[in-house]
């Protein structure tokens, strides 16, 4: 929970359930409503210093999000759902942890969470848990891909069409880039599913440390990504798409050989241009930088430079 939230409404009788928190200092943590699934003390010598940074970052600001933290004994995932009150301001966090993500053990984490939340709302029923519990978490995994935890298709539509109306208002420039894994078949046909899973989630965290908090990142399906950016020029945008494609075998890994991945970047004119049009040069531009050989950025039809 939030610690000015607790130190505000929980009586100072009532606050000896309540101790710092792993992974910010504006949060406190209910130790009444842990459960050993929670408690990833055993990872943090797994986190580096720029990924502490970045859960940091994305705590202060109440983000959804979830991390890929590699360790000894396997591949976890971190995700962090925040908590909301009815008028919407953020008063805390629940997290989970599982071994090897997949979809149904990150499904079996939302239960779990779903599950506290009913606890937790019988103590502080102040901070309108129960509201939460029924229509937060689902709003979250309704507009959520369950396994990466970026925006899917359906939201980031909604997104798009949101961003659209404010660039009219604005006639603020705006960029879209669409990107495909390199020989994702062939790592899901040699190393299985969850293996690939492992890269799909690494590829989404990559993605989201490196673009700006108001850029929107999205899996569109597959192993194919979108990423909206928001006031930027065209050059600029062909620019971050460079340095993602850089990124990404630098932070993803298929044994000893970085995964790499192809780009397509389009401009978004101001007008009556629907998604399907630009996501359609974006992902023409995208296959043919497959056509080039791959690990490519491809803007204007020609590879970027």
């Amino acid at each position: 929970m939030c610690r000015h939230v607790v130190e505000s409404t929980v009586l100072p009788e009532l606050r000896t359930g309540y101790e710092d928190w792993w992974f910010s200092e504006e949060f406190v943590l209910n130790s009444e409503v842990q459960h050993d699934r929670f408690a990833p003390e055993f990872l943090f010598s797994s986190i580096s210093s720029r990924l502490w940074q970045d859960i940091e970052k994305r705590l202060a600001m109440h983000e959804r999000f979830a991390v890929h933290v590699p360790h000894d004994d396997g591949d976890y995932l971190l995700s962090f759902l925040p908590v909301k009150n009815p008028e919407g301001a953020a008063v805390g966090y629940f997290t989970s942890i599982e071994l090897r993500p997949a979809l149904s053990t990150y499904r079996h984490s939302v239960f779990m969470i779903l599950s506290i939340l009913t606890v937790a709302s019988l103590g502080i029923g102040v901070l309108g848990i129960q509201s939460i519990r029924r229509g937060r978490t689902l709003e979250y995994l309704a507009g959520h891909d369950q396994l990466t935890g970026l925006f899917n298709r359906r939201m980031f539509e909604e997104l798009f069409r949101r961003a659209r109306a404010e660039q009219s208002r604005h006639e603020e420039p705006m960029a879209l880039i669409v990107l495909d894994i390199d020989h994702f078949k062939s790592i899901n046909d040699q190393r299985g599913h969850n293996y690939g899973d492992r890269i799909l989630v690494d590829v989404a965290q990559t993605l989201n440390e490196q673009v700006r908090a108001n850029d929107v990142v999205g899996r569109w399906g597959g192993e194919e990504f979108i990423i909206l950016l928001k006031r930027i020029h065209y050059p600029d945008a062909v620019r971050v798409a460079e340095n993602l494609r850089k990124a990404v075998p630098e932070n993803c890994h298929d044994g000893d050989e970085g995964v790499t991945a192809s780009f397509g970047v389009t401009e978004l004119t101001p007008g009556e241009g629907r998604l399907e049009h630009f996501v359609g040069l974006a992902d023409w531009r995208m296959y043919r930088a497959k056509t080039l050989g791959r690990n490519q950025v491809v803007a204007e039809g020609q590879p970027a430079v």
